[in-house]
């Protein structure tokens, strides 16, 4: 047989409700009163469904919800921890999980619609719109979501209305899925029964695989029910491995409605208007699809009638549930004597007797188990269990190791279990029997103290310790110590070279003229401690002043001037002090130059461009010696602006007539940087920026033109060129009474009577 429990964290909700349920005597299915007596739980937030199948495969079905209520998706196999325990038992057993799957978000489920048509659906539109939120919520749902459509008034007055199918089915091809038209042929008619309501939407998806759970609205009290009572449908949804959620409006039933929920692994909600129900829809069906499988096989087989509460926990959550294997119980449990001890003695076996029996002809006793562990403040430390040999007729016998007995004490229990695994025992996890442990004595730490030591200089201290217990060892060796006057110890292992010998070392900045304070601890594997010297008393070291060292000299050598794109030599060979020198050059300031090798005396760099104001570079040298002490020193380095771009220009038509449209074509060259900017003046007649410009003068006459172009670093160069307009062969029209034009900047000689065009150029810097 086949045990199937499916689990839920639910997110329990109150609600409001006014009951608005129709007249008549309430039938005594409607009446009868919820039996929590059947419903085993621990706590509130788990609902537990058992079916007999296959027992003991055991298939769980989990939903978990965070604290606003929706599902918890994401968790894998380690994140829960399952343990079984029947009645007899007398702690819970870890299970061991054989399968585990997480539903995903496309996953498809099974549902079954449950909906109220009592006449008091006919109030405030709730039925129209509780048919609404219903269609509108079919037509959020999956592809391969199924779902049935049940109904519900008075006795026998609802039904399967809609068989479970597709809820895209349209089998008349009308362009309207079946269950959709199915809700709009909806009418109200008689009074309300909830109860059968529950159970024939149960009925409707039993067969159905999961996920699947029952969604169920009302808006009035069950008072008509014929086939089912509250305890039925609960063990019935239980029995199918079926949530059930439960949706009130208004209903004066929301506190049963609510334990019908939680009994089942579903949850409640209030639905302030039937409007609201699709949200609601919507939310259960997510809650559905996001559920978790676990199997375990039981390890207790037996068919012995007892009822087993499983344990599921996630995290700081978790959820009991019961269920009942089929068989007999044993009402005659084995009979278990045993003599407590009360108190043995250090690194001695501890032997433990006890008789066992089982009074039932047909059973016989199969184990005897010892369970101890050391005592301790830890309510949650695990047990160590052994199986006790039976010796002869009913005695068994068993031996606590000797490293188990330490001063901290021991606390056990025993066990005996028959073949159908009912237990008795003597002393149980939570109220073990107590054992005192006297007598282990502690080790033993011989140490000559130390009076002397010197600034800043590391203090070995050694020791030599043992225990005078025969099979018992140091298990730790602690060197505490303290500037003196300081709150509190410092502490470190102390290491074993050989032998007995222990050593530890203080470091040595922990070494002041202030003096130190030290003691030693040390514990045997028994947990027996000793000190040589103690907090309150500690050994005392006086330190004297260390010889003054004195700091290196760092020089980082002569200030230099250099241009853009020179070698730079940086030079800290002057530097003296201590022993090997380590040096380390860093630039502080200035544009950045990437030196060779900063931890060199004289690392190398290349002059970076500057720009038209030059720049100062600063490098600091840091010197330290073999001590540990440094000294520090920097360096400058002018860089000069020396990578100017180079000015030149052309014009065409080389000698133009008054209004010819002149070209100019710029042919600078870029020296650091990029040209980024041309600057021409046309004789004082006008200007442009562009680079190639074109211009024409109106008047014959010698005129100066000057480029001035810049780069992307900001340093300038200019050139100016003379450029001549005459009219060719005779005088220009208009022009008889001008002054004969001067050849300024250009070569008149030989008495030709006109100009050479002659170019001058100039850098600027800027």
């Amino acid at each position: 047989m086949k045990k199937i429990l499916m689990l839920c964290f639910v997110l329990l909700l109150t609600g409001f409700s006014l009951a608005s349920g129709e007249g008549g005597q309430p039938s005594l299915k409607s009446q009868e009163a919820p039996d929590t007596g059947l419903f085993r739980r621990i706590g509130n937030s788990i609902g537990v469904s058992v079916p007999s199948e296959n027992f003991p495969d055991i298939v769980l079905h989990l939903s978990v919800f965070d604290s606003e209520g929706n599902p918890l998706p994401g968790l894998s196999q380690d994140d829960f921890v399952l343990t079984e325990q029947s009645a007899a038992e007398v702690i819970p057993t870890a299970q061991t999980l054989t399968c585990f799957a997480e539903s995903s978000d496309s996953n498809s489920i099974s549902i079954a619609l449950v909906f109220d048509i009592s006449e008091s659906m006919d109030m405030e539109n709730r039925l129209a719109d509780a048919k609404t939120a219903a269609k509108n919520f079919f037509n959020t749902t999956q592809s391969g979501d199924r779902a049935s459509l049940v109904t519900f008034s008075g006795c026998n007055q609802g039904g399967i209305i809609q068989e479970v199918d597709e809820i895209g089915t349209d089998s008349n091809s009308s362009g309207v899925s079946d269950i959709a038209e199915a809700v709009s042929g909806l009418t109200t008619i008689g009074r309300t029964a909830v109860y059968d309501g529950i159970g024939m939407g149960i009925e409707s998806i039993e067969a159905e695989n999961f996920p699947k759970g029952v969604m169920v609205f009302t808006d009035g009290e069950s008072n008509h029910d014929c086939l089912f009572d509250i305890n039925q449908v609960i063990q019935k949804a239980r029995d199918a491995g079926i949530s059930i959620y439960t949706i009130g409006l208004q209903s004066g039933m929301y506190s049963r409605l609510e334990l019908i929920a939680q009994e089942t692994g579903g949850y409640y909600r209030e639905a302030p208007t039937a409007a609201d129900m699709e949200e609601i829809y919507r939310h259960i069906a997510d809650s559905i699809r996001g559920q978790y499988t676990l199997c375990y096989s039981s390890h207790n087989p037996s068919l012995d009638g007892t009822e087993r509460t499983v344990t599921v926990t996630q995290g700081k959550s978790s959820g009991s549930g019961s269920y009942t294997v089929d068989g007999t119980p044993d009402d005659n449990p084995p009979v278990l004597t045993h003599s407590p001890v009360s108190e043995w003695r250090e690194s001695t076996p501890l032997p433990v007797n006890a008789a066992a029996s089982d009074t039932d002809e047909a059973d016989r006793i199969v184990s005897v188990l010892l369970y101890y562990r050391v005592a301790g403040n830890d309510p949650a430390a695990a047990y160590t269990s052994i199986l006790m040999v039976q010796e002869s007729g009913d005695s068994y016998t068993a031996e606590i190791p000797a490293d188990i007995l330490t001063g901290s004490g021991l606390e056990y229990y025993i066990t005996a279990c028959n073949n159908r695994q009912i237990c008795s025992s003597s002393g149980t996890a939570q109220h073990p029997h107590p054992v005192t442990v006297y007598a282990n004595q502690p080790p033993v730490i011989r140490h000559s103290p130390l009076t002397e030591g010197e600034e800043n200089m590391s203090i070995d201290i050694g020791a030599q310790i043992s225990d005078p217990d025969d099979g018992d060892s140091i298990r730790d060796a602690v060197l505490y110590f303290r500037i003196s006057g300081a709150d509190g110890y410092s502490e470190i292992s102390l290491d074993k070279s050989s032998g007995d010998s222990y050593t530890g070392q203080i470091p040595g900045d922990q070494v002041t003229t202030a003096g130190l304070d030290y003691y030693i601890a040390a514990w045997d594997k028994r947990d027996a401690e000793t000190q040589n010297g103690s907090a309150d008393s500690p050994h005392r070291i006086t330190v004297t002043e260390a010889e003054e060292n004195q700091p290196p000299l760092a020089n980082a050598g002569k200030d230099q001037s250099v241009s853009e794109g020179g070698t730079v030599l940086l030079d800290g060979s002057g530097s003296s002090g201590e022993g090997s020198l380590i040096y380390s050059w860093h630039q502080v300031s200035g544009n950045s130059a990437e030196l060779s090798d900063p931890a060199a005396p004289g690392p190398e760099f290349t002059a970076p461009a500057t720009g038209p104001d030059g720049s100062t570079l600063v490098f600091e040298l840091t010197v330290t010696d073999s001590n540990g002490l440094s000294h520090t020193d920097t360096v400058s380095i002018r860089v000069n602006d020396a990578l100017s771009p180079r000015a030149e220009f052309t014009w065409e038509p080389v000698s133009p007539a008054p209004d010819d449209a002149v070209s100019f074509a710029d042919q600078s060259v870029p020296q650091s940087g990029e040209i980024v900017s041309w600057e021409w003046d046309f004789g004082g007649l006008g200007s442009d920026t562009a680079r190639h410009p074109v211009f024409s003068f109106t008047e014959s006459g010698i005129y100066e033109i000057r480029l001035t172009v810049r780069d992307e670093n900001g340093s300038a160069a200019a050139i100016v060129k003379t450029l001549t307009v005459s009219c060719p062969g005779e005088d220009c029209e208009g022009n008889d009474d001008k002054p004969e034009q001067p050849c300024a900047g250009g070569d008149c000689g030989g008495g030709s009577g006109g100009c050479f065009i002659q170019s001058v150029s100039e850098n600027l810097l800027f």
